[in-house]
């Protein structure tokens, strides 16, 4: 528990924010989600099932992403402040929020599209 309140607060490293908590952490989300979407589809579940592993993996999924993206955020914008950060490390924590944004923005056309 201690290690997600520490990535929310920034807390953690800028590397391990970006690299572990968002990228990596994607991934394997999103192989857990669709692989068990598909381990039901196989398995002739019923629509209830699959409809409520679409609602909870939706839930999950969301909580995550807002979580992963505060973290990271939060995490770059302690590595600007700072005065001893390198040049490097403040071109990577740059990068960093424009990756949050370019998500955020490429997200919420989604949803736009999904919703209207």
């Amino acid at each position: 528990m201690r290690f997600l309140i520490r990535h929310w607060k920034g807390e953690l490293s800028l590397t391990k924010s970006f690299w572990q908590n968002f990228i990596v952490a994607y991934f394997m989300l999103v192989m857990l989600l669709v692989g068990t979407a598909q381990v039901l589809r196989s398995d002739g579940e019923t629509d209830t099932l699959q409809q409520l592993h679409f609602y909870v993996g939706d839930v999950v999924f969301s909580v995550w992403f807002i979580w992963a993206l505060v973290g990271v955020s939060r995490s770059a914008l302690k590595v600007l402040q700072d005065r001893n950060s390198t040049s490097i490390r403040k071109g990577f924590a740059i990068l960093a929020v424009t990756c949050v944004v370019v998500v955020i923005v490429i997200s919420a056309h989604d949803v736009r599209n999904l919703l209207f």
